[in-house]
């Protein structure tokens, strides 16, 4: 992302300028792709609150902006499968989950904590972060910058 002060371009997902210092997650806000969860009430996003009520920022490879993910306990994250009802919190079913070994409820992410903490669901392919897998329904914090693999999914999460 290019700051809007000095117009340095940035390395995807930093919260700040490399070269100035300006913050910048909260520009990054304004082109992430929200989508409101079904079982959750609607709620405006309020970026004057504590930074532990901001969004999660999910990055893909595949996307030029990234999900945001509000912080909510108990996520599911998965992919949807037609001939089951099991639900997700977090689809990744368009990102060609399957085809990556993404289970149908793979993890499960505890976003509404300061440091949001990720949990293996005994998935088939496995969970990692930063390269080392999870011990099934072991909690493991997470910090910004960290990514994270579901089967051969792989994705950056920010926050702040």
């Amino acid at each position: 992302m290019q700051c809007p002060d000095c117009h340095h371009e940035n390395l995807l997902g930093v919260n700040q300028c490399e070269a100035c210092g300006l913050n910048i997650y909260d520009l990054l806000m304004d082109d992430v792709e929200t989508k409101q969860l079904a079982r959750f009430i609607s709620d405006e996003l309020e970026l004057d609150k504590p930074s532990s009520s901001q969004p999660l920022l999910l990055y893909l490879p595949s996307l030029q902006t990234p999900i945001a993910i509000a912080r909510r306990p108990s996520l599911a994250m998965g992919r949807k499968d037609p001939e089951s009802t099991l639900l997700v919190d977090i689809d990744l079913t368009r990102f060609d989950a399957q085809a990556l070994g993404v289970s149908r409820q793979h993890a499960r992410l505890e976003a509404n904590q300061m440091l949001p903490v990720l949990l293996d669901l005994n998935s088939y392919n496995g969970t990692f972060i930063n390269g080392q897998q999870l011990t099934p329904n072991e909690p493991y914090e997470l910090k910004s910058g960290d990514e994270i693999r579901l089967g051969s999914l792989i994705a950056s999460l920010y926050f702040k």
